[in-house]
């Protein structure tokens, strides 16, 4: 969807437009009603903006570019429900972690140095790669590990 999509958009709004930084239709959600009425002048009104930021809205989100802004907790929780996990190897910590690591979530892994960390994460690569009948997620990995580097003041 571009600009030129919308109802009442011609060549100078959409230059007037493009100038201030929004080329998409979601720019101008982002920017909200008033301030693109700012931005092209007394030409277009904050009614006029809202009906655009609207129709934009409307259009993307019917287009799945846009996730619903509201959603109720039982959709979250059924969302959450059907994630996919990523199995660790191990019966006793999938159970621990209520099956395994969720997949489009953060997970922090810390402890000692030497404790296994690495080799923990590594099968988590390798479990994730294997076909689903095996109990993987038949799915592509990238592995990136971070070092902190600590400083040691000299005496």
């Amino acid at each position: 969807m571009e600009l030129d999509d919308l109802d009442g958009i011609g060549p100078v709004t959409k230059k007037r437009l493009l100038e201030a930084g929004i080329n998409t239709p979601k720019d101008m959600i982002a920017f909200g009603p008033v301030r693109i009425s700012e931005l092209c002048g007394s030409s277009v009104s904050v009614d006029t903006a809202n009906k655009w930021i609207k129709k934009a809205y409307d259009a993307l989100q019917e287009q799945k570019e846009l996730m619903p802004t509201i959603r109720t907790a039982t959709e979250l929780l059924v969302e959450r429900k059907n994630l996919d996990k990523i199995t660790t190897g191990c019966k006793a910590i999938d159970d621990m972690l209520l099956g395994g690591i969720e997949v489009r979530a953060a997970t922090e892994l810390y402890g000692e140095f030497a404790a296994g960390k690495s080799q923990f994460v590594h099968t988590l690569c390798v479990m994730a790669q294997l076909p689903r009948e095996l109990g993987g997620l038949n799915a592509k990995v990238m592995f990136v590990k971070v070092f902190r580097v600590q400083k040691r003041n000299a005496i």
